[in-house]
């Protein structure tokens, strides 16, 4: 028998579409990637577990099995993850949505500060997570600061922060699209790449402070383009800004009962 490869299936083979409105599904979304909705996986009546949809989802964003591990799945929400070994049924009448997600990864793995991954030293660098895996990370964490998810304050220094992302988003775009920047700007606005709380404030200022802003940015997005990164190069920039602008995003807290505590009772806390 030969050994198992990358291409050798997890699970055995189910079915599955890409798309279906009917009643009685069970849907798994993953991070969309351009303009439009994000792409829905559909699973038709019966047993599914957690890791036969994460399965499926892998497959459909091309993440290899070494890091199929890192993925999870979860309520719209995020209130809520769901184990390898868990069950969904899908019956006649009910609808289930989920999110396919990268949970687990190296903190700081870009390691511009403390190092949290130990290895043997190598001459030559490697990456810790490979370019499907970027772009899924880029998809989810660019969809959640768009999309508002991901709470950003409103003090000058944010501000600055979101519109350079912006700015870093432009160029991704520009490079995918092979345009000029001014070009793409001719159709694209820099405030669908901000945070909702973000695009109103701006909206609400006077005609000569947003221009003054849409200048700013096409000076600054022709001195990105001018670098001649590519795509992925500014994603993971993009990735790196946005980890520094929130850093607790990467940290998950449960409530827990801490033993031995007075009374004989176990205290409440908190593991992060």
């Amino acid at each position: 028998m030969a050994p198992p490869s990358e291409e050798t299936p997890l699970i055995p083979q189910r079915s599955c579409s890409l798309s279906s409105s009917e009643a009685g599904a069970l849907h798994v979304l993953l991070p969309p990637r351009g303009p439009g909705p994000p792409q829905r996986l559909s699973f038709s009546y019966g047993d599914h577990s957690a890791e036969e949809l994460c399965v499926w989802a892998a497959k459909a964003s091309g993440i290899l099995p070494v890091y199929h591990s890192l993925f999870a799945l979860a309520t719209e929400d995020l209130s809520c993850w769901f184990p390898p070994s868990h069950i969904f049924s899908v019956e006649d009448s009910s609808t289930q949505v989920l999110v396919y997600r990268l949970r687990f990864y190296f903190p700081n793995w870009f390691g511009l500060e403390k190092c949290h991954r130990f290895g043997l030293r190598k001459d030559l660098a490697s990456a810790v997570l490979d370019l499907p895996v970027l772009e899924h990370l880029f998809a989810q964490h660019r969809n959640d600061l768009v999309s508002g998810r991901l709470s950003v304050g409103l003090s000058l220094k944010e501000q600055g922060e979101c519109l350079s992302l912006a700015v870093l988003d432009l160029a991704r775009m520009a490079r995918e699209q092979v345009q000029q920047p001014e070009e793409m700007l001719k159709t694209v606005s820099y405030k669908v790449c901000l945070p909702p709380d973000l695009r109103d404030l701006i909206q609400g200022l006077s005609f000569v402070t947003r221009k003054r802003i849409r200048r700013t940015v096409r000076r600054a997005l022709r001195r990105v383009t001018a670098c001649q990164a590519d795509r992925h190069s500014l994603m993971a920039k993009y990735i790196m800004d946005l980890e520094r602008l929130d850093p607790a995003r990467a940290v998950e807290t449960f409530p827990v009962n801490l033993p031995g505590a007075a009374g004989g009772e176990d205290a409440k806390g908190l593991l992060r």
